[in-house]
């Protein structure tokens, strides 16, 4: 299972449900601790950065365009997108704009110094969002899924010497149970292994153990 330390913080999915990775991929993250009031504060100061560059349109229009442009088909795009790590990817996008808009104006206008302000506060809460954030990766190659039930860890090869008869029945797992998509974790699915447990009574099964071989 992939749990970070901040799982309490809320999390945000790069990869989606099902999709397939490799090893060392992002698989979530979690937010940082004050991340609703500094993305608030974030949002507030592109407000007052774009109010502050109406009055320097005339300077470098043509560069500036694009990025209009390109900021108007980008939020355009988050209408009709659905998948969560495209919508991280298109915002990404959309910040990047604004920061080059906000930059040719605030470096190459007349009133570049109060634009560069807000620009240089509007870097420190960023610097302040990602770094208070948690990036969880994946040390296996397989299949996402958030599907936790919380056997994981228990029902693992690793755990081997502890499946026992009694123990198994105590989880009461059912067939075709439901399993809701956690907000705190995660896991990789190997499809290339899986583990069968069963029960057996015989006299033989009764006497084996653990890396003992079976006798032809």
């Amino acid at each position: 299972m992939l749990q970070g330390e901040n799982y309490k913080n809320g999390m945000v999915r790069i990869k989606a449900e099902g999709e397939k990775v490799q090893v060392g991929a992002s698989i979530f993250r979690y937010y940082s601790k004050d991340e609703e009031n500094l993305v608030k504060k974030i949002e507030e100061l592109d407000l007052k950065i774009d109010d502050a560059m109406e009055t320097e349109m005339t300077v470098f229009p043509s560069d500036i365009k694009v990025l209009n442009n390109k900021i108007e088909k980008n939020i355009e795009k988050l209408y009709s997108e659905n998948d969560l790590a495209k919508i991280t990817e298109i915002k990404k996008e959309i910040d990047e704009a604004v920061s080059k808009k906000a930059t040719i104006a605030g470096e190459q206008s007349p009133a570049g110094s109060y634009v560069k302000k807000l620009i240089d506060e509007r870097a420190e809460y960023e610097y302040k969002l990602n770094s208070g954030t948690e990036d969880v990766k994946t040390e296996l190659a397989g299949i996402v899924s958030y599907k936790v039930d919380g056997f994981e860890n228990l029902l693992s090869p690793s755990n081997f010497g502890n499946l026992y008869k009694e123990k198994l029945l105590e989880l009461n797992i059912k067939t075709g149970q439901t399993i809701q998509e956690s907000e705190e974790s995660g896991k990789i699915i190997d499809n290339f292994k899986f583990y069968i447990a069963v029960i057996l009574d015989s006299a033989e099964a009764k006497a084996t153990e653990v890396r003992k071989k079976c006798q032809s």
